[in-house]
């Protein structure tokens, strides 16, 4: 992914949840160039939205 996001704006495009490293669950999991939290990332691998 070549793009840059402010700190508040690093967010999961599904759910909405701030994503951080120092939190467990909320790392960024990216799939087809969007972002999304650990959970919505397995979500969108299952076919679930």
């Amino acid at each position: 992914m070549d793009k840059s996001f402010h700190p508040a704006c690093y967010k999961c495009e599904d759910c909405g949840m701030q994503l951080s490293s120092k939190v467990e669950g909320a790392g960024c999991y990216p799939l087809n160039d969007h972002l999304y939290c650990k959970n919505c990332n397995l979500k969108r691998l299952r076919g679930q939205k």
